[in-house]
């Protein structure tokens, strides 16, 4: 899953443009509950691990995206959630010169036996990801 991490315009304008994760770290944060640390890979490739201190903490990503267009802090999320916001520009990228290091989702334990509903959901779910669909 691809990651972004953005901002309102709002929020922008009362913090400033973070140009470093120092800068980042002056601003409220948006974390959804299972992504304690937001990891990026700078050009170089080296990684970059920035733990935010929540402002605003959630169990639904789709709450934390509402929050971040609501201008309550920066959000490390689903890009899939946050790109119909960036291009209407609700909501701004930031740190762009790092790209947030994509996650794996994990349905099922690997060693275990895969009902065939189970099989199903998960190529729906590899075809609309793959296809933006969802």
């Amino acid at each position: 899953m691809d990651f972004a991490l953005a901002a309102a315009p709002e929020i922008l304008t009362q913090y400033g443009i973070p140009k470093d994760f120092s800068d980042l770290a002056k601003m409220p944060h948006i974390t959804f509950t299972h992504f304690d640390n937001w990891t990026f890979l700078a050009n170089d490739k080296q990684k970059n691990v920035f733990q935010p201190e929540s402002s605003f903490m959630a169990n639904d990503i789709e709450m934390c995206a509402l929050a971040a267009l609501a201008g309550r802090g920066v959000y490390y999320g689903p890009k899939f959630y946050l790109d119909r916001h960036l291009q209407k520009k609700e909501l701004v990228l930031l740190l762009t010169d790092f790209t947030p290091c994509i996650r794996n989702i994990n349905l099922v334990w690997p060693d275990k036996l895969i009902p065939q509903r189970t099989r199903i959901l998960i190529d729906y779910l590899t075809q609309a990801f793959n296809h933006s669909v969802i």
